[in-house]
């Protein structure tokens, strides 16, 4: 599977090719990197280019799980020198094959990757193994207790594990692999977060006197607004819509800060001030949202879901 593929690798020829895997071209000594799928394929990258840049003379392999991860590691690599290929399934027989066709010198494995087959193969041959970004839920770390018996043999082959945090850190050691070899380094999808600086409502809003105060008796920023009414709770005849609103509840928080949302805001509005003018009582509405979500950066491609 070398050929550039759809946004899920086709399910049929994945499971083959996990299953019997096939001599990728790698040289014999590189560092093989795994991924599951999408959000750990884009970790998995960002190590590959950045050891390139560090150690160009390396050879890297890169392997993905899903339909998805590997179906963006074929378009994102298409036009790349390095090799890709499906993770092979964690059965005894085909992690040998694969182990036969790499060699790999180092395995990289993003996040929580503990295959007993692969790991018990790296120990066995004595491929020294990363983990990476790693990561561990309570309920995770909780399931791998009960498993003991089943994964002290795959844990000790972990060489290094690099946790996001020091509770993912600590979840590990719990889990049995020995503190010497887990250090908690951050987390490597910080690379790929987006930075919004601090904001509030505009000035109309604080002229107006409009703006809540939060616990503390500090300006909370935004419009101390009736969630339901989209009045100010200090004055019923004035209504906010759009970004100004503030926090409509400890659990849903804000309203979206989306053009959407406002536009949504100025029909409900325009309904309240039909119906009072009428001479009845509103009833409340809630806006609908809808979010844009960018699946793929390459080729672009991006979902819209509408939460009523």
């Amino acid at each position: 599977m070398s050929a550039t593929l759809p946004a899920e690798a086709p399910l049929f020829p994945l499971v083959f090719s996990r299953l019997f895997p096939s001599r990728t071209g790698l040289v014999p000594g590189g560092v093989w990197i795994q991924g599951v799928s999408l959000g750990e394929v884009e970790v998995s990258l960002t190590l590959a280019t950045e050891l390139t840049r560090r150690r160009p003379s390396i050879p890297l392999l890169l392997s993905a799980t899903t339909p998805a991860g590997v179906g963006l590691l074929s378009r994102r690599l298409a036009s790349a020198s390095l090799p890709w290929r499906p993770f092979p399934l964690d059965l005894p027989s085909a992690v040998r094959r694969f182990f036969d066709a790499e060699r790999p010198r180092l395995l990289v494995l993003v996040e929580t990757e503990l295959w007993p087959a692969v790991l018990n193969e790296a120990r066995r041959r004595g491929v020294p193994v990363l983990l990476a970004n790693a990561r561990l839920s309570e309920r995770s770390a909780a399931r791998y207790r009960r498993a003991s018996a089943l994964f002290s043999g795959p844990l000790s082959a972990l060489t290094r594990v690099l946790a996001r945090t020091d509770v993912d850190a600590a979840r590990f050691v719990e889990i049995g692999v020995p503190a010497a070899r887990v250090v908690a380094s951050g987390d490597m999808k910080f690379d790929h977060a987006v930075l919004m600086a601090p904001h509030q409502a505009g000035d109309l809003a604080w002229k107006a006197g409009a703006i809540g105060t939060n616990a503390e008796g500090k300006p909370s920023g935004w419009a101390m607004v009736d969630p339901l009414m989209l009045t100010l709770k200090n004055d019923p005849d004035v209504y906010v819509i759009g970004d100004a609103v503030g926090m409509v509840s400890p659990q849903f928080l804000f309203y979206p800060k989306a053009g959407h949302v406002a536009n949504a805001h100025g029909r409900i509005v325009a309904g309240y001030i039909a119906e009072r003018l009428a001479g009845r009582a509103p009833k409340p509405a809630l806006p609908d949202n809808l979010c844009y979500m960018l699946v793929n950066g390459e080729p672009r491609e991006s979902v819209a879901v509408q939460f009523d």
